[in-house]
């Protein structure tokens, strides 16, 4: 592993693991190439070099309740990594400055997500358990509660999202979406 250099950029990317009938998660295919490297950028326009970390996150829910608040903490806390072959570089101790989490989801074009939901996860993960239950002022709820209750219910990106879609039409790929977020059919549930 190279030396990072301080000026960099550093961006943290996640994909995801197994999940149903897949052993190995598309998303995870498409970051995994990713780490440790750094983006080449024009220096003679001052661009600063864009260092990328990836990191597996597995598909279930005690996982991400567990890891996703020290992604973004300052300093990050990224937890160990089962594969010897991705050591993952220091964080930088006053946080990432750019962190992009990719998954999957049914066929069709590219989705760019712009809003993040905290509840409404009332599928089993990989592991067959159940999110948490949120006890809200709407009633109770499957979802993310300890360690996310400062966020609002519909997290929304600063990223221009519209704009990112224009210019990836622009540079040619056509098949992508914005999608402003996951909407699950009934937030609320019966039994618990």
């Amino acid at each position: 592993m190279a030396p990072i250099d301080p000026n960099a950029l550093r961006v943290f990317i996640t994909g995801f693991g197994p999940f149903a009938e897949y052993q190995v998660n598309p998303s995870w295919l498409s970051v995994k190439p990713l780490h440790d490297s750094v983006l080449p950028v024009d220096l003679a326009v001052n661009a600063r070099p864009i260092h990328i970390t990836t990191h597996l996150l597995p598909t279930s829910y005690s996982s991400i309740l567990a890891s996703m608040p020290g992604f973004h903490a300052a300093p990050p806390f990224i937890p160990p990594v089962e594969d010897p072959t991705l050591v993952t570089p220091t964080p930088p101790a006053d946080g990432y400055d750019f962190i992009l989490h990719v998954g999957v989801t049914h066929r069709g074009p590219l989705r760019i997500e712009s809003v993040g939901h905290k509840t409404g996860y009332n599928k089993p993960d990989v592991m067959q358990a159940l999110a948490p239950v949120v006890h809200g002022a709407t009633g109770d709820v499957r979802g993310f509660d300890t360690g996310y209750d400062v966020f609002p219910e519909d997290l929304c990106t600063d990223i221009n999202v519209e704009g990112l879609v224009a210019f990836l039409r622009a540079e040619g790929i056509q098949t992508v979406n914005l999608e402003e977020g996951w909407t699950p059919p009934s937030r609320r549930i019966s039994s618990l």
